[in-house]
């Protein structure tokens, strides 16, 4: 009797301490992903402003994925769009599906964001024209997930600058030349990382740090445009969004069919345009944001553990279709 009486204290104690944990950890969370992308969308996306603020989009990366996702998604938005991307033949494809389904001006950019000595001249190609909305899209990753070194086919060290320009350099470098033309009138700069950046992924190394990167570069470019919002004067608002997409059905991916927990680009890029001013560090969809909620509950070293073991099995799957390949 005595036994059961302290069992009866300790579940009173005990259940009120569970609740807590899993209203404040769980539920809460999850309450907030559904009212932003349900509700606060509806209310506060600044994705409809955009054109008020310039006739103007760049996307870098343009031409497939997400980038070309962007660039259609903006022109039907009624935004002219400035395409960057290394590919003539691509540019060509994607600016012509955008003169005739939307009817804007388009301009097309050749550059190879692996080469630090393309800045200058895509400055001058943008001169004189009034940009509302930058999207750094462009990115490299690895061919298939693999040691930094070590092991049977580690990542070729030729490989890591030219990674390191597109991923890391070109986002500085397109935000520093556009910002200032922003800061007057307004505008938006959308950063697009990675799931991977959120946190460490082996096997992904270099990816995953150059992705990460980004986020910490967008997080403090935005506190600085705040701050500078805040002072007055002759400055506006400029949103600065980072978009972390875990899996969307594109060839970077090597997912071929859209589902649920891997969008297809329009439809992953129509909601991240729709949290525009929603979310400043954003999962970019629904779908990602209740995906990362549950791999957050997970203590870290297992959250890491299964990642771990997820990214070598797909190296080994990798390896073994190579060497059926040669």
């Amino acid at each position: 009797t005595t036994i059961a009486m302290v069992d009866c204290e300790l579940c009173k104690i005990c259940l009120p301490i569970v609740a807590f944990v899993v209203a404040y950890y769980f539920v809460l969370p999850l309450l907030g992903i559904f009212f932003r992308h349900l509700v606060l969308t509806k209310l506060w996306s600044q994705r409809r402003q955009l054109k008020k603020l310039g006739g103007w989009a760049v996307v870098t990366g343009s031409t497939d994925g997400i980038g070309r996702a962007y660039a259609r998604l903006l022109a039907k938005d009624g935004l002219n769009i400035v395409l960057i991307s290394r590919s003539q033949e691509k540019l060509d494809d994607v600016a012509k599906e955008l003169r005739d389904k939307y009817s804007v001006q388009v301009r097309i950019i050749v550059a190879d964001f692996s080469q630090v000595d393309v800045y200058d001249r895509i400055e001058r190609e943008l001169s004189g024209i009034d940009v509302a909305c930058l999207v750094n899209n462009v990115g490299v990753g690895y061919s298939w997930p693999t040691y930094l070194a070590g092991g049977p086919k580690p990542l070729d060290a030729g490989e890591l600058q030219p990674m390191l320009n597109v991923n890391c350099s070109s986002v500085a470098r397109m935000t520093r030349m556009l910002l200032p033309r922003m800061l007057p009138r307004g505008g938006a700069v959308i950063n697009v990382a990675s799931g991977s950046g959120l946190q460490p992924t082996p096997f992904l190394s270099a990816y995953s740090a150059s992705k990460a990167y980004v986020v910490n570069f967008s997080e403090s470019v935005a506190a600085e445009v705040r701050h500078l919002a805040s002072k007055g004067g002759a400055v506006k608002s400029v949103t600065v969004q980072t978009v972390t997409p875990f899996f969307v059905a594109t060839k970077l991916s090597k997912i071929r069919r859209a589902s649920f927990f891997a969008p297809s680009p329009d439809a992953f890029v129509s909601e991240a345009l729709n949290l525009l001013g929603v979310e400043q560090l954003s999962l970019g969809c629904l779908s990602h944001s209740l995906q990362y909620l549950f791999m957050s509950l997970l203590p870290g070293c297992v959250s890491n553990y299964v990642l771990c073991s997820t990214m070598y099995s797909t190296m080994q799957r990798s390896l073994k279709k190579q060497g059926k390949n040669n």
